[in-house]
């Protein structure tokens, strides 16, 4: 009989639409469209094949069939989200099925070429099979079809080395605070002091900045003259600007300009700095120059400075009516410091 092969029909486009959607959460749907004038046959093929695809587990939404409507404008109407939809429009002397397979069996909202709107034309109960055929076929080539495949989620072994990567290389700016040792060079005549060193600096990210710095005291030899010798101890402490500048997220290179007040004690017998034994001098200092550096680690740095140091007046060391030294005209100063980025 037609209406058994109908329903044999069905009941295999109900084995292939279940094992199409087995992923969805819910149930997928299909929308069963009734001719506004159906047959006999029409309307008991409709109706049986509610309940085997009910039987095999799917949503059935049927739905009227309106004049001047598409099979996709009224399945769309009925329920958007169905993924099927089968009409079987026309009369009795001119029955046509018009079948429509949504794309989103294959998780997209596309729809498959081969899913336009294919038309058979034929006696009600042979309608009715090559609908299904049609179907079918339509489902079988989605299902064909490859889908692009989601990215596989990296091991957390694999995602460690990503994060390391990110954090490798320090930011310019932020607060950077130094602690190391600095030397002053005099030039007339050669003097060579050695002195603890901090300093505190607050950086933008544009790589401009703000500096304050202590140098001292200073301790080195005596200066030794015929007339007699003199121990002598300087200290700094300036402050000023910087711009610095971070290559390859390992080189750091700075420029800076600092001001500040230099004190010079001494010890001895002495007729400059002070007119007394043990005299002293407070005189203005200007620093200026640059510092090269490489990060140990991302907050972590080893700079080494070279400056020249000024100072207004410059103090002068006398032993005896002899000028033994002149601070500041002009020192050299270069501190070496290890840099925390907290």
């Amino acid at each position: 009989m037609r209406l058994a092969r109908v329903l044999t029909a069905l009941t295999l486009v109900a084995t292939l639409l279940t094992r199409s959607s087995s992923a969805l959460a819910e149930p997928p749907r299909v929308v069963l469209v009734r001719p506004a004038l159906a047959s006999a046959l029409a309307g008991e093929t409709l109706t049986r094949a509610q309940a085997e695809l009910r039987t095999a587990g799917f949503a059935i939404v049927v739905v009227d069939a309106r004049g001047g409507e598409s099979a996709r404008e009224t399945s769309h109407r009925a329920d958007p989200t169905a993924v099927a939809v089968i009409a079987i429009v026309g009369s009795d002397a001119a029955p046509t099925a018009e079948v429509w397979v949504e794309g989103r069996l294959t998780g997209t909202l596309t729809i498959p070429e081969t899913a336009g709107t294919p038309r058979v034309q034929g006696a009600a109960g042979d309608l009715a099979i090559q609908a299904v055929e049609l179907l079918r076929a339509s489902l079988v080539e989605i299902e064909a079809k490859p889908r692009p495949a989601a990215p596989k989620p990296l091991p957390p072994a694999a995602k460690a080395p990503a994060r390391e990567a990110a954090d490798v290389g320090p930011d310019v700016g932020g607060l950077a605070l130094a602690g190391g040792g600095a030397f002053f060079v005099g030039m007339d005549p050669g003097t060579f002091l050695v002195a603890p060193t901090v300093s505190a600096a607050l950086v933008a990210d544009v790589g401009l900045g703000a500096r304050l710095r202590w140098a001292g005291p200073g301790a080195g030899p005596s200066l030794e003259v015929p007339e007699g010798s003199v121990t002598w101890t300087p200290w700094l402490l300036t402050a000023g600007g910087l711009y610095e500048a971070i290559l390859a997220d390992v080189i750091l290179l700075r420029a800076s300009g600092d001001v500040g007040l230099i004190h010079v004690a001494a010890r001895g017998e002495l007729e400059a700095p002070a007119e007394s034994r043990e005299g002293s001098a407070l005189d203005a200092a200007f620093l200026g120059g640059g510092a090269a550096g490489v990060f140990l680690a991302p907050s972590l740095a080893l700079t080494l400075g070279a400056e020249v140091l000024l100072t207004a007046p410059p103090p002068v060391v006398r032993v005896g009516g002899r000028e033994v030294a002149t601070v500041g005209r002009p020192w050299l100063f270069f501190p070496v410091t290890l840099e925390i980025r907290p």
